[in-house]
């Protein structure tokens, strides 16, 4: 089966001489690793642009195995067009140790062929606000609930029609970049974070 979707490269992997291996988050497909020949020539123009937190228009052809993919499975691309970067998140050392504990998170989290849309469109809306330096723990968090909430680990009604108003702000705010940012104190931030952190733990998301 052939698919074509958004990825974004969340690690990158020396492999031999010339060729990466990544591991990239899709929309539609869950988590996505590939192996990209030739991926470390400077000359190459193939993948010219493979670095971590770049956005990729991805075509692939899923292997007709019957058994479902392991994330150890490696796919070459047919095709894998640069269409963005959030590259600026590097000016922010803070933010960007911030992302890549997130992108771990997500690649450990996360399986081949399993998608998770919502949890991809919030993982952009929180680089682009990584790269302009205006967000913080605050807004990992916010993401988090979004992957929480999109994979059915959150309470029950919570973020939902009948549950926490606040939550739903939250969870509005992770996903839609023109929604405003709840108006919290810094201790509701602080309890929030260790909230997410203990709700993952209780999951075994670790």
């Amino acid at each position: 089966m052939d698919h074509k979707t958004k990825c974004v490269i969340l690690r990158r992997i020396p492999y031999r001489e010339k060729s990466l291996i990544v591991h990239t988050f899709t929309k539609d497909c869950g988590r996505i690793d590939l192996m990209l020949k030739g991926g470390r020539n400077i000359s190459s123009t193939h993948f010219p642009s493979a670095e971590l937190f770049r956005l990729f228009t991805l075509e692939f052809t899923q292997r007709d195995s019957g058994i479902r993919a392991s994330a150890s499975d490696l796919y070459n691309p047919k095709v894998m067009e640069y269409a963005g970067n959030f590259d600026a998140v590097a000016l922010h050392t803070e933010n960007y140790l911030m992302m890549c504990e997130y992108a771990s998170f997500l690649l450990k989290h996360t399986a081949a062929f399993l998608a998770l849309p919502e949890t991809f469109e919030s993982l952009l809306l929180l680089l682009d606000r990584m790269a302009q330096g205006s967000a913080n723990a605050f807004d990992v968090s916010a993401a988090k609930l979004v992957f929480l909430n999109e994979s059915g680990l959150l309470p029950e009604n919570a973020g939902e029609a009948g549950g926490n108003a606040l939550l739903r702000e939250i969870l509005a705010y992770a996903l839609d970049k023109d929604a405003a940012k709840p108006a919290v104190s810094p201790g509701y931030e602080k309890k929030l974070t260790e909230w997410v952190k203990a709700l993952c733990c209780y999951h075994g998301l670790v």
